[in-house]
């Protein structure tokens, strides 16, 4: 039984779901900055802030990604450590957010450009650097783009389609908490158990 689990191929499946989850926590962040944004209406404040989200989150992946392979080679010898702490971190960034989405807070204007931009790039912080962490997995780039553009697409969408409310801002924190924590307890497992 053991046995059947650790079969290559099951290991490989595994090790994709386990990277969806964390793209897919990370994409999550563009959920609250669109909440309300009523792309319906077509206006061009809407469609600004739901492209900039998804683009921003696509970008600084890849950015992050750029980074990894130019630094990260540094620290091969400690690379179990370095992605237990950095996913940690991650998790433990999203977790803490979580509390000010519950609140209500939210990171921009959407009547002005330059708060827009620096929502999407405030947002998309945490995914850089596990863009940076990414560079110790053996992934393909475009798998990893394609992922968490597509996410981010429809998180930031789905966002904008929902009224921003009490109800919405419980949902979005309780996301929240639930992808910090199970990057939480992912880092737990990369770092000492992949």
């Amino acid at each position: 039984f053991i046995h059947y689990f650790c079969h290559p191929k099951i290991i490989k499946i595994m090790s994709l779901i386990l990277l969806v989850f964390i793209l897919s926590a990370l994409a999550f962040q563009v959920f609250p900055v669109s909440l309300g944004t009523d792309i319906k209406k077509g206006g061009v404040n809407s469609i600004t802030i739901v492209v900039s989200l998804f683009l921003m989150q696509t970008l600084m992946l890849w950015l992050g990604i750029i980074v990894g392979r130019q630094f990260l080679h540094l620290s091969s010898g400690y690379a179990n450590n370095v992605v237990f702490i950095g996913f940690f971190l991650v998790g433990m960034r999203i977790a803490m957010e979580s509390f000010a989405i519950r609140k209500g807070e939210r990171t921009y204007n959407s009547h002005n450009n330059q708060n827009i931009v620096l929502a999407s790039l405030a947002q998309s912080i945490n995914t850089f650097l596990a863009g940076m962490i990414f560079y110790f997995f053996d992934f393909e780039e475009m798998l990893l783009l394609a992922i968490i553009f597509l996410l981010a697409l429809l998180f930031s969408v789905a966002g904008s389609l929902i009224n921003h409310n009490k109800q919405s801002l419980a949902f979005t924190s309780l996301v929240y908490l639930i992808g910090g924590v199970g990057l939480i307890i992912s880092s737990i497992y990369l770092g000492f158990f992949h």
